[in-house]
């Protein structure tokens, strides 16, 4: 599992289909939006909107994973033009699963899928 706030999306996108390459296929990415402060302030990085700095997040990592390429400006992060390239082994990319505590706000509601196929909603007590 994989906290967005801590890396830059498109970097973090471009490192998931560069460790699918090398494990012959076998990741499953794990996206969260963050939830202890303290590490936020050990590594310098503000804790508010964690949510909608998850949900930019997932507008670059997501298509770049199943297209490729993304043309996205926002709030917190932007991927203007971006096609890293070469691209990893699986045309759409790794499955994305994304943890979430059932008692927070979650772009993804309790038991909707991030998409048809791959991905699912992993909700913590």
């Amino acid at each position: 599992m994989l906290c967005t706030s801590f890396r830059n999306p498109a970097l973090t996108a471009k490192t998931a289909e560069t460790i699918d390459e090398i494990s012959d296929g076998r990741l499953i990415l794990g996206l969260g939006a963050g939830w202890h402060e303290p590490e936020y302030k050990a590594f310098g990085y503000p804790f508010e909107n964690l949510v909608s700095r998850f949900e930019e997040a997932l507008k670059i990592i997501h298509p770049l994973l199943r297209t490729g390429a993304v043309d996205f400006r926002g709030q917190y992060y932007s991927a203007e033009h971006c096609e890293p390239l070469p691209r990893g082994p699986r045309p759409n990319g790794p499955p994305i699963m994304i943890g979430a505590r059932a008692d927070r706000p979650s772009i993804v509601s309790p038991g909707q899928s991030l998409e048809r196929r791959g991905g699912f909603r992993l909700g913590v007590k």
